[in-house]
């Protein structure tokens, strides 16, 4: 299938949202392509540009806040002029893929989205044709696709979509924050964002990394206000791996808020101006503090043994912030249940139903246990790594809220997993300067410091494996056997790929001091329904992900798996530093052998999965480079060698190479009739100055070639 153009509306999240009424469309299409766009722009490409695969002649992000009748409408609009130069680009905007009619359920609401879609081609001879997008298109799994006809190189395409939502206005409303490069992958000749906002209407805006500042424009409406952001030829940007926009290239973050009285100012999760018609473009320390003083108030009630309900195992204090956490694991299981019960029409018997437990609640029930035990605690405020600076930031929503508890050994809260007892310091918050808050028997946060967080090291995020191949007499096929072990970040992340919800159902409930399934008579028949109904949903998806695990192995292997099964020997959910332990057993035919005569090649590099390999294109690099965190990756492979055969080629399976960005080194013995190959990949750091790079791709290049070695089974 060919690439294609992705427009991914945002929903608002709880809101009833109303289609674009029919007769709107014309106005849509008049907004961008009639008289009411009174911009035009010269289509001819510089001379600079000429070898570029497209070039975008225009780009155009509209957004419209406002509020009436008892009402709030939010309308985004965007629209991109692109003229096709190459085969690639060609390839790439020859077919689109949108959703029309959107609609999804969170609870008790329902959200519905129509979006307006347009598009035409501007022929060299400036020929203009319309392609109509609903009759053109096809629906397939609620999307709709769009092949464009008669598109050659050499052809201009407009397109737009266009999105009105409306919903009941509350007193206070934060809508998604907007964060956008002025970048794409093409040069851009002419950019303009543009929103309009009202009365109530607050609006934080920075422009960032050097974009032109926000303006604003007269409308002649004391009411209304307009502001525009333009640009002029923007050069292309590449998106390499191991990157964060926001930090770098030129762009801006806006967030608007609604809130219509005093009290709703306050209560609003947004750290806003004084006045609607003042834009908000920093955020102070005091401003921040006051913003969270307002909003992180320790629980009210007590935190004893008998509110903790048989989650409590010992008598220290961190006993109780175990089962604090333990506790709410356990609603956030229940939580699960309902969300997919809901998804699959399937319903909830009233004891069972349970939202989402609120990862600030669960901070704010530990933040009382240690205020009324004396326990020092702290409160961080961060910003993630590609968000930038933290003292840069003005956007509520984008801070993340952690507790360090200062035992002895300080631990670090910051929501709910599954995965573990409690969630320690986000990696993509290690190393950033955080704002840390005293909070004392008030409740009030008090003093305010800067500092840098923790950075984990390789070694504490390490992922080991042992292969054990086992080839047929024939060297046809081959048994596999992996025992996968983690630790630290990556511990988490494999148990987030490998732990299914109905693994974390099961055993959360069989922890708990009660199993919810065990529900009262009144209620029996309509919980014996939904255990029935539920565990043939769990059979089903169980089925479903057995028969997709072959292909999801291949897929890391770079071979075609026969069988395949999977078995977690070590949840590692209740023990902190304890590794995630799974084991994989998978068949796998002949697609890394090669006969050469009586003799056959081994392409052994292949089994230890698919390293990174660096294309041509991003061996050189101008931008920092940007990781989640250090990291290590240690293989132990043992092959046992046929009877009548010798090993050779062993001298190439030995590699180093180690600098002060990481590393990569591999050695291969034979004792016996069995080969082990031992292989260790590791990253220092979670950054590192573009100057590093050909530093890095030294051991990345060590790392590839070693999957392409091969050895050599020798008839004796």
């Amino acid at each position: 299938m060919n690439p294609k153009i992705k427009f991914l509306i945002t929903a608002l999240t709880l809101i009833v949202i109303a289609p674009v009424k029919a007769q709107k469309k014309e106005e849509v299409r008049d907004f961008f392509w009639g008289n009411s766009n009174k911009t035009k722009y010269d289509t001819t490409i510089p001379e600079k540009y000429k070898d570029e695969s497209a070039v975008v002649i225009n780009r155009y992000d509209y957004y419209d806040y406002s509020e009436g009748f008892g009402k709030v409408k939010y309308t985004s609009a965007a629209m991109r002029t692109v003229k096709i130069q190459d085969a690639a680009a060609l390839k790439l905007f020859s077919e689109f893929e949108f959703y029309q009619n959107f609609r999804k359920s969170y609870g008790f609401f329902s959200l519905r989205d129509k979006t307006l879609f347009g598009v035409r081609i501007i022929k060299p001879n400036k020929k203009i044709i319309e392609i109509d997008t609903e009759k053109d298109s096809k629906e397939i799994d609620n999307k709709k696709i769009l092949a464009i006809p008669n598109l050659e190189i050499g052809d201009i395409i407009d397109y737009y979509y266009y999105t009105t939502s409306s919903f009941i206005a509350p007193i206070y409303h934060y809508f998604d924050p907007e964060e956008e490069t002025l970048c794409e992958r093409y040069p851009v000749l002419n950019y303009k964002l543009a929103f309009n906002t009202e009365n109530d209407f607050f609006v934080n805006f920075q422009s960032i990394n050097g974009a032109p500042q926000l303006k604003k424009v007269d409308t002649g409406k004391s009411r209304e206000r307009l502001y525009e952001l333009t640009a002029t030829d923007i050069p292309k940007a590449d998106y390499p791996r191991w990157f964060y926009p926001l930090v770098e290239l030129p762009g801006y973050k806006f967030q608007v808020c609604l809130a219509q009285n005093n009290a709703a100012e306050d209560l609003v999760y947004f750290i806003h101006s004084q006045s609607e018609r003042d834009i908000k473009s920093s955020v102070t320390k005091e401003e921040i503090k006051s913003f969270f003083n307002k909003r992180i108030v320790p629980y009210s009630g007590s935190v004893s043994k008998k509110n903790l309900n048989g989650f409590l195992t010992g008598e220290n204090d961190i006993d109780y912030i175990h089962a604090i956490f333990k506790q709410n694991r356990f609603k956030l299981a229940k939580s699960y249940d309902t969300s997919i019960a809901e998804e699959a029409k399937i319903n909830v018997p009233n004891s069972l139903y349970q939202e989402r437990p609120r990862d600030l609640e669960v901070l704010t029930t530990a933040m009382r246990y240690c205020l009324s035990n004396d326990i020092p605690y702290d409160l961080i405020i961060g910003l993630p790594r590609y968000d930038g600076k933290i003292e840069d930031n003005i956007l509520a929503t984008n801070f993340r809220i952690l507790m360090r508890i200062n035992f002895k050994e300080p631990i670090y809260l910051s929501g709910l997993t599954p995965f573990a007892v409690y969630d320690g310091i986000d990696p993509i918050l290690e190393g950033t300067k955080a704002y840390i808050f005293a909070q004392r028997g008030s409740g009030k946060l008090t003093s305010m410091t800067e500092e840098i967080l923790p950075t984990s090291t390789a070694e504490e995020n390490k992922e080991n494996v042992q292969i054990k191949i086992t080839p047929s007499s024939d060297l046809q096929s081959f048994i596999i056997e992996a025992r996968n072990s983690s630790i630290g970040h990556l511990k988490r992340e494999n148990q987030s790929n490998t732990i299914a919800f109905y693994d974390f159902l099961k055993e959360e409930y069989a922890a708990a001091p009660k199993h919810p399934y065990e529900d009262p008579s009144s209620e029996k028949r309509k919980m014996e329904q939904f255990v029935k109904e539920m565990t043939s949903l769990v059979e089903k998806r169980m089925e479903e992900d057995k028969k997709d695990l072959p292909k999801e192995i291949g897929e890391e292997f770079g071979a075609t798996v026969l069988e395949a099964e999977r078995k977690i020997i070590e949840s590692a959910r209740n023990e902190i530093n304890a590794p995630f332990v799974f084991d994989t057993k998978f068949k796998i035919g002949a697609d890394f052998v090669k006969n050469a005569g009586e003799n056959t090649v081994i392409e052994i590099g292949k089994f230890i999965g698919s390293p990174v390999e660096i294309a041509e294109k991003e061996r050189v690099r101008t931008a920092n480079i940007y990781m989640n965190y250090p990291r290590t990756f240690e293989n132990v492979l043992t092959f046992e060698i046929p009877a009548g055969y010798e090993v050779k080629g062993l001298e190439k399976l030995n590699k180093k190479v180690e600098n002060e960005t990481g590393g990569f080194t591999s050695s291969a013995t034979i004792q016996g009739s069995t080969l082990t190959v031992k292989t260790k990949r590791y990253y220092l750091h979670n950054y590192e100055a573009a100057m590093n790079w050909p530093k890095m791709l030294a051991f990345l290049d060590a790392a590839f070639q070693f999957s392409q070695e091969k050895i050599l089974l020798k008839k004796k």
